[in-house]
């Protein structure tokens, strides 16, 4: 990832709230997210501290993702600090790779193929990425499912559904994750998946 694209989520404030406080926007991504209003937008400072209570299998990758890898919206269900898994909607901005295609598609086959369960034990790719579409936008689609083990021992399984959508005349792509407990015992999947529904992209 570049220095500049890092530069520019650093001054990124964690959530851009307009006047209706259920609603996140970017002006500098063009993108609009709105949350159930009985859903909180999480702080980046708190992000921070949630990575830092992680037991992700590379030292490197976590050191890294503390300093770098701050979403630029997060929606959770429950008040953070939450003592469970707490079901999440994350909005990521990443540059793409190979600029030589804009395909949703070769993107996500991309990014699932170089996580490949490096963050997480018992990774599995339980639907590899398709088309789909997200905010009138070609998009791709796949779902995973993995162990989440926190510092102090305990460990949920959990499942990911993640969206690439690719904006090719900037160079980068959303992406677009909820992700929930596997038995969806305190929070469902179908709830996360509302605000996905939720999402404008300007041209």
């Amino acid at each position: 990832m570049s220095r500049l694209f890092l530069l520019i989520l650093a001054i990124l404030p964690m959530t851009g709230l307009a006047a209706d406080t259920n609603t996140f926007y970017s002006s500098i991504f063009g993108i609009t997210v709105t949350k159930p209003a009985s859903w909180y937008f999480m702080s980046r400072d708190r992000f921070q501290e949630n990575i830092h209570d992680l037991k992700l299998k590379d030292e490197e990758l976590h050191q890294f993702l503390e300093k770098n890898n701050v979403p630029v919206a997060i929606v959770t269900k429950y008040l953070e600090p939450y003592d469970d898994l707490n079901p999440s909607f994350k909005v990521q901005v990443l540059p793409v790779a190979d600029s030589s295609t804009d395909d949703p598609v070769a993107i996500a086959d991309k990014v699932v193929q170089a996580s490949n369960g490096s963050n997480h034990s018992n990774f599995k790719v339980d639907v590899a990425p398709v088309a789909v579409t997200v905010a009138n936008r070609k998009a791709a689609y796949c779902k995973t499912s993995y162990d989440v083990v926190l510092a102090d021992g305990r460990v949920f399984h959990a499942c990911g559904e993640v969206w690439f959508v690719p904006v090719k005349k900037h160079g980068y792509f959303f992406m677009f994750s909820v992700d929930t407990r596997a038995d969806e015992k305190n929070g469902s999947r179908a709830e996360a998946k509302e605000i996905v529904s939720s999402i404008k992209i300007e041209e």
